[in-house]
């Protein structure tokens, strides 16, 4: 995150999440190959981070959302990349999103992660 500000890479997001994407996964790749895999987790989170701030920002629950399938489909984006870069260090869990998400009707599934 040195190389790149956080202000950039939320700008990215906001701006261009598909660039966003790629960014991340450069990054990502990056750290797991040189087992720096705080640094991984630390880019994987801001990520996440900035699509939540991006949902925020746009609020598609909202009727006076503009765009909203393309917030959607780039919320939709963001999440099977994020299931995809969190595979390395939560397998089952990435699994189960990607199943949530592997057809183009989304369906109501348990939750992720039990209460405790």
């Amino acid at each position: 995150l040195k190389i790149i500000q956080k202000e950039v890479l939320d700008g990215l997001l906001l701006s261009y999440p598909q660039t966003m994407n790629i960014v991340t996964q450069v990054f990502v790749k990056k750290y797991i190959e040189s087992f720096q895999l705080d640094k991984a987790l630390n880019i994987i989170f801001s990520f996440i981070d900035s699509c939540n701030e991006f949902l925020q920002l746009r609020k598609p629950w909202e009727k006076s959302c503009k765009n909203k399938p393309w917030v959607l489909g780039e919320s939709i984006r963001a999440i099977k990349e994020i299931s995809i870069l969190l595979s390395p260090f939560m397998p089952e869990t990435s699994e189960k999103i990607s199943k949530i998400f592997k057809t183009n009707k989304i369906k109501k599934s348990e939750p992720l992660f039990k209460k405790i």
